[in-house]
Formats: C-alpha cells, sequence, structure tokens
C-alpha cells in the first residue's frame, strides 16, 4: 500500500512551512508599535549591542504577557515564536541569550527604567487620550529568596536595598523591595520606581508629593488641576502641607480617633445618600457586586478642616465581621460565667427579688438579660409519713434568658461596613465632586 501524503495537492505549497500559535501576541504587539516602544528605549538607551535594548524590553513585555514567568527563559519562548512579526523585524532567537539580555537590562538601568517608564506612558495618555485628571499613586513588595549584597556606603546608587520590611503579601521571613507606581485612567501607569525593601509609605508619599506637579506639567496639567489619589498612609501633617494647592482624595487612617467618632455619628443620623452599585462588571451569586450609600461631613486635621465622606458598603469587611462575630460569643460568655456565681435558689420571695434586682444589672453591650422568680413546692428532708403526702415548702427560684441586643448588632456591622473619604475637593462649584464621584475616583 501505497504511504498516504498527508498533504492535498492543494496544500502541497505549505509543505515545509512552519506554524505558530501566537493567541493575542500579536495585537499586543500592535499596541508595542503603535506606543513606539522599540524606538523610544533605542533613544532613551544608549547602546552598540548587536541586538537593541528596545527589541529586548519589547520581547521581555510580550513574554511576560504570554503567562510565562522566567524572564531568563527568553531565548526559548522566542525560539517557538514568528519574531519578525512579534517584533517587526527578522532576527534569530538565539540573540536574545542570557548574557545579551543581562547587557540590555543593565544598559535600562544605567539609563533609568523610571524615566523611560514615565516617557511610555506620558505617550500612551496622549496616544489613547487617556484622562489624567485623577492620579492614583500606590506602592507594593515584591518578595525574593536568597542573598544580595548591600552596598551600605553606595549613598549615591539608585539600586534598591533588598532587605526585610512591612511585607504587603504576608511574607514577613523574606526579603523584599517595594515598587511604588503613579496611575491615571484605567490604572496606566505614567511614573514608576523601585524603592528600598523597608520604605516607609508615609515618606514615599512626601516625595512623590514634592515631584507631582513637574509629572503633571507634562500632560499640561498644573497644581488644582488634577486630584491626587493615595490610600490612608498619604494623610499625615507633613503630607498634607506637601500638598499645597493640589486637590487630594484620600482614606482617613483608622488609627485617627475622628475617625471612628465620624462613622458613629453619621450611622447615629442615619441619613444616608445612596450611591448603588459602581462595579463594571456584572455580579455574580458568589460575589455580588457592592452597593454605597455615603453621608457628607467634615473633619479638622492638624488645624485645617476638610471635607470628610463616610462610606457604607453592604459587602461587609469580612476581617471585620469576624470580630463582631467574636464579640458577641465573648459577651454571652461573660454574661453566662456571673450568672454561674449567682444564687438561684430562695426560701423568702423577697430575697429572691432582691436577687432579681442585681442580675438584671448584668448586662453587656451586645446582650440583654431578662429574669424572673418561679415559686415551687420543695420537699422538706427527712422520709415521709405513710400514707400521707410528704410535706412541702414553698421556695423560690430565679430564671433567666440572655438575648442578643438585635439593634445594636446590626449598628454595629453597619459601623464595620463603613469607612471615610478625606479630601479637599469641593462637593459643588467649579472642579466639584459629589460623594459618588469622590467614591469612583478614589476607586
Amino acid at each position: 500500500m501505497d504511504k498516504m501524503n498527508p498533504l492535498s495537492c492543494e496544500l502541497e505549497v505549505l509543505s515545509g512551512a512552519h506554524s505558530y500559535t501566537h493567541g493575542f501576541l500579536p495585537l499586543a504587539a500592535a499596541y508595542c508599535r503603535r506606543l513606539g516602544i522599540v524606538e523610544l528605549v533605542n533613544t532613551l538607551v544608549p547602546s552598540k549591542m548587536n541586538v537593541s535594548p528596545g527589541l529586548v524590553v519589547q520581547a521581555m513585555v510580550l513574554d511576560t504577557l504570554s503567562g510565562r514567568s522566567p524572564l531568563y527563559r527568553l531565548e526559548e519562548f522566542l525560539a517557538e515564536e514568528d519574531i519578525e512579526l512579534l517584533l517587526g523585524t527578522p532576527i534569530e532567537a538565539h540573540n536574545f541569550n542570557d548574557t545579551n539580555l543581562g547587557r540590555s537590562l543593565d544598559a535600562v538601568f544605567n539609563a533609568g527604567p523610571s524615566k523611560i517608564l514615565t516617557e511610555v506612558g506620558i505617550r500612551a495618555a496622549k496616544t489613547f487620550s487617556l484622562e489624567a485628571k485623577a492620579v492614583s499613586y500606590d506602592t507594593t513588595s515584591t518578595s525574593v529568596w536568597g542573598d544580595y549584597r548591600i552596598c551600605e556606603n553606595d549613598e549615591e546608587s539608585d539600586a534598591p536595598k533588598i532587605t526585610y520590611g512591612h511585607s504587603k503579601d504576608k511574607r514577613g521571613d523574606l526579603k523584599q523591595f517595594m515598587t511604588e507606581l503613579l496611575c491615571v485612567e484605567r490604572g496606566i501607569p505614567i511614573f514608576g520606581r523601585t524603592l528600598d525593601g523597608n520604605s516607609s509609605d508615609k515618606n514615599s508619599n512626601n516625595k512623590m508629593l514634592s515631584k507631582i506637579s513637574g509629572i503633571m506639567a507634562k500632560h499640561g496639567l498644573g497644581p488644582g488641576a488634577f486630584v491626587y489619589v493615595a490610600d490612608s498612609a498619604m494623610i499625615t501633617e507633613k503630607n498634607l502641607k506637601e500638598l499645597g494647592d493640589n486637590q487630594f482624595v484620600s482614606r482617613l487612617p483608622a488609627n485617627y480617633g475622628i475617625c471612628n467618632e465620624t462613622i458613629i455619628k453619621a450611622v447615629n443620623a442615619d441619613e444616608w445618600f445612596k450611591i448603588g452599585v459602581l462595579a463594571e462588571t456584572p455580579d455574580s451569586t458568589n460575589r455580588p457586586a457592592a452597593s454605597y450609600k455615603a453621608k457628607e461631613d467634615t473633619v479638622t486635621l492638624h488645624g485645617e478642616t476638610y471635607r470628610a465622606v463616610v462610606m457604607h458598603s453592604d459587602s461587609y469587611d469580612k476581617k471585620r465581621q469576624k470580630k463582631i462575630d467574636r464579640s458577641i460569643t465573648d459577651s454571652e460568655k461573660e454574661i453566662t460565667a456571673k450568672l454561674k456565681k449567682q444564687v438561684c435558689v430562695y426560701n423568702c420571695e423577697a430575697d429572691a427579688v432582691k436577687a432579681q434586682k442585681i442580675i438584671r444589672e448584668i448586662s453587656s453591650s451586645l446582650h440583654k438579660l431578662e429574669t424572673s422568680v418561679i415559686s415551687f413546692q420543695a420537699k422538706l428532708p427527712g422520709r415521709p409519713p405513710k400514707n400521707k403526702s410528704a410535706p412541702t415548702v414553698t421556695k423560690y427560684k430565679l430564671e433567666w434568658n440572655i438575648s442578643p441586643k438585635i439593634e445594636a448588632i446590626d449598628k454595629a456591622r453597619t459601623i464595620a461596613g463603613c469607612f471615610v473619604l478625606v479630601s479637599n475637593v469641593p462637593e459643588q462649584g467649579k472642579d466639584s465632586l459629589d460623594s459618588k464621584e469622590l467614591l469612583k475616583t478614589y476607586k
């Protein structure tokens, strides 16, 4: 029997051709070309290598987006791809070996990664008409394994110190470095930098505030023309003064006493403005979309008055709710322990009533105690007479019932579902944001 040719006559022309499955990578490559990643990096990073830093950077971007994590296998990744399609130039995969990759990364570091990211971000914002009136600042930690050399005397080095610090991914046993990002609409970064592993968010915010006016000026926005969005670490006396004429919105730290006072005041007033659902994605049974309501107020921080908006979310913080559950259990146990020390049976009704008054004072903020005096017939000690009922005597016992204070518990849960946004953005007038827009800006 003749061996069958796997290709039909019409497809013989494809004999010897290579086939690739790129998925969405050609689309990502098109975005890179529109942003001019290769040309921009090559302009900012001088190099005489046979493979340009721009090509290396774009290859690393596509490799990362492919779902792979080890960048040291970049050569292997490209060996399975149509390089000319993804990078725009015919070049062999072996050019992206570890040596060239390391040299390119050194060149990028020497040129300044923050400068490159800033230029790419500005170009992206202009190319895709991104809204830059709200800029969000945040930091995150990246844990690492292994030993790292620390040059204690190299004060001028821009390299971050790999050391122990506050781990945001709950790995305090590992060394880390920090990354800061300043982002505009849709989380697109316009500035980024790596920081020491023990960097403080409060200090990082202060340094960002000192340079943000210059960064936003490149977007044509002067002081007061944009809103700086940051987490609660931004709220310090030093940072609030550093803001100057810039507008901001942040979360009032829970360790400020006025935070809890403002929340309790809003809950007691019960005069909420309904915001509703903000999520753009549809909710699901396992994860329903949160619905919000707000109450406007003001707070005084370090001698200055700011707008404070108490926000309530029906998607309660699980940790805070568990804390309330523990408080409810502890409250009931505490009352039960006190009741065990009380005498329950009395010979005299007056003594029972007196004890009842004392027991009624046993309560907590989350439970109430209901008591009653019940009379009953108790047999007298000794052998009962023949053919007669055993003699009895009237005694009195206390009965009680522990029940939760429903309104108090509901109030506690409502308080646990609240947080406070603090801002100097006006509620009305020019460049104002109502409570809904303020929450959208923050989120």
